[in-house]
């Protein structure tokens, strides 16, 4: 947490780290996805959401655009929807009526080199670590549960009709704090930045989860996130 304070107060207050502004106006990234876990049964699931999203937006502090090497501060927002579970080899999707919503919110600091062409335009490739925040809330069936042989069988022959009937359906109600990596590709001409990011993070955690209509003891919930995204920066 030291080392993370000190180098964000660097890139903000020091003069060899002078950093652009620029905010994130525009872009798609690739579908996230959640899964919960039962830490007793060994019973999971896994929901993701669809192809591509859209709403991401942030701020972007670039570094100098005349140094080679520098360091960046990258903060995004974004909302999510998941509602198709994904099925055994997590290949196939299905729509069984449950969904996960999410908000979530990464701050980044890394650092990061460029080439470049012009006093205004240049390519870099950047890396950092930093802090992601989750807000999950909806209900989600586990799909992959060997205890209960008819939802297995549900889950095999892509019966959701069956799934439904058998498959235990869970509330996911809960607000995570875990690290992030991410990667990141830039363009810069002109104003405006394109920029290609490859954000991961992995967290476990045991919490008091309740199944529709009774408790059912501690899972284990494993949120696993990666995003990809290529968004429109308009430097300031």
């Amino acid at each position: 947490m030291r080392i993370f304070v000190c180098i964000v107060f660097l890139m903000i207050s020091g003069k060899a780290f002078a950093l652009s502004p620029g905010v994130k106006i525009g872009g798609v990234q690739t579908a996230p996805g959640v899964i919960v876990k039962n830490n007793v049964t060994g019973a999971s699931g896994h929901i993701q959401a669809s192809a591509d999203q859209g709403g991401t937006a942030g701020l972007f502090f670039a570094p100098d655009p005349k140094a080679v090497f520098g360091l960046f501060i990258h903060l995004d927002a974004f909302n999510f929807i998941a509602d198709k579970q994904a099925i055994g080899d997590q290949k196939t999707k299905v729509t069984l009526g449950s969904s996960v919503a999410a908000t979530v919110v990464e701050l980044v600091p890394g650092v990061s080199m460029a080439m470049h062409f012009t006093d205004s335009s240049y390519i870099s490739l950047g890396a950092g670590m930093g802090a992601r925040y989750l807000d999950l809330s909806g209900n989600i069936y586990l799909t992959e549960d060997s205890q209960v042989e008819t939802c297995t069988t549900g889950a095999t022959e892509l019966n959701a009709q069956v799934m439904r009937a058998n498959c235990k359906r869970v509330t996911v109600n809960q607000i995570l704090q875990t690290t992030t990596t991410v990667m990141l590709a830039d363009v810069k001409l002109g104003d405006f930045l394109l920029q290609y990011s490859v954000a991961t993070s992995n967290l476990q955690g045991t919490s008091q989860t309740k199944e529709i209509d009774k408790k059912i003891g501690d899972f284990q919930y494993q949120v696993s996130m990666t995003t990809i995204k290529l968004v429109y920066v308009y430097m300031f």
